[in-house]
């Protein structure tokens, strides 16, 4: 009774921020910082309406609202401990030619410096990846938000939300533009190509892979071959269009053992 009562709420949730994404896509081609690290195919089906194949099942919902969530409660406390300036509202900027619709989770004011911070919180093996050092497209996200806020400080905050343990790394802009400046030349190229593909509805190609194997008609996209791991990219694995993107190859698995590294094996 509970349960069905929770889940029809999340699904009101999801309707709404759905719809207010919907409202914010204009006729205008605009991108957000996270573009950057993402696959063009999967952007270009978002800015063309393109129905989902795999549309996020609403525990999966449920499990980014908690993330979410965890994100408000930390923002609450950076406001009570008097370090808040501004955040969470979206803005407009042109950058490099291009119209970018971004968030900052906050800018902050400590010791009479300016940072933005970037809270992320994670869980199980996603805190293990990040003990010794942030995601790279973590650090990048933020970088575009540090030259965008024309602010020299950053901090990506992480917060676990199995273990309640916090971990924060901080960045300087001139270590972040060394580091950065020139996978975002390159990503800004791709950018104003996707621009034109989703101008000429022509689907761009992939930028990830998936691994499958047909054990007498089930497909899996994990498992080991001749002592090696195989497992598609995590991209692939969460994307809304799966089923859409790689329909040719998941029929076609059907009619062999392996598909691995873009070939099929028998």
């Amino acid at each position: 009774m509970l349960t069905e009562k929770i889940y029809d709420y999340f699904e009101e949730v999801k309707r709404k921020k759905d719809s207010l994404r919907e409202e914010k896509e204009d006729a205008t081609f605009n991108i957000a910082p996270s573009y950057l690290s993402d696959c063009v195919r999967r952007i270009y089906y978002r800015k063309t309406d393109t129905p989902e194949s795999n549309p996020t099942p609403i525990h999966s919902f449920i499990k980014f609202e908690l993330g979410n969530r965890t994100h408000e409660m930390v923002q609450d406390i950076l406001k009570d401990v008097g370090v808040w300036q501004e955040g969470e509202d979206f803005k407009e900027i042109d950058y490099h030619g291009l119209k970018w619709v971004y968030r900052i989770d906050g800018k902050l004011e400590i010791k009479y410096d300016n940072y933005i911070v970037e809270i992320k919180s994670k869980y199980s093996n996603g805190w293990f990846a990040i003990e010794n050092e942030a995601d790279p497209d973590n650090v990048l996200q933020l970088y575009l938000y540090m030259e965008f806020e024309k602010v020299e400080r950053g901090i990506i905050l992480y917060v676990g939300r199995d273990n309640g343990r916090l971990l924060e790394y901080h960045f300087h802009i001139d270590e972040l533009r060394k580091r950065f400046m020139h996978l975002v030349e390159k990503r800004l190229v791709i950018m104003n190509k996707l621009k034109l593909s989703v101008e000429m509805e022509v689907v761009p190609p992939r930028e990830f892979n998936i691994q499958l194997k047909n054990n007498n008609g089930n497909i899996t996209s994990g498992f080991q071959k001749d002592n090696v791991k195989y497992k598609s990219d995590w991209r692939c694995s969460y994307c809304q269009w799966y089923d859409l993107c790689w329909k040719k190859e998941l029929e076609e698995i059907k009619n062999h053992k392996f598909f691995i590294d873009g070939k099929f094996i028998d």
